[in-house]
């Protein structure tokens, strides 16, 4: 698992302390996506800048049942 899959899971805004759990590892790479401005931090949790991007992160999460944002069309 990567940090956005595991931000994506835990929903947004993911408890740093909660995602620090799920990937003790996961600090470099953590940094280094705050710093390109992927997700956003406050320095108690994280969360995509953008819903679409965490449901997109979502949706190739193996594992996971396949969703869809409230009111969308169901899949066939």
């Amino acid at each position: 698992m990567i940090w956005s899959e595991a931000v994506a899971v835990i929903g947004p805004p993911a408890p740093l302390r909660l995602v620090g759990a799920v990937m003790p590892k996961a600090d470099a790479a953590l940094e280094e996506a705050i710093a390109g401005g992927m997700p956003h931090a406050d320095g108690s949790a994280i969360a995509f800048r953008h819903e679409l991007a965490r449901l997109a992160v979502l949706e190739t999460v193996p594992g996971l049942p396949a969703t869809a944002p409230p009111g969308a069309p169901d899949r066939m």
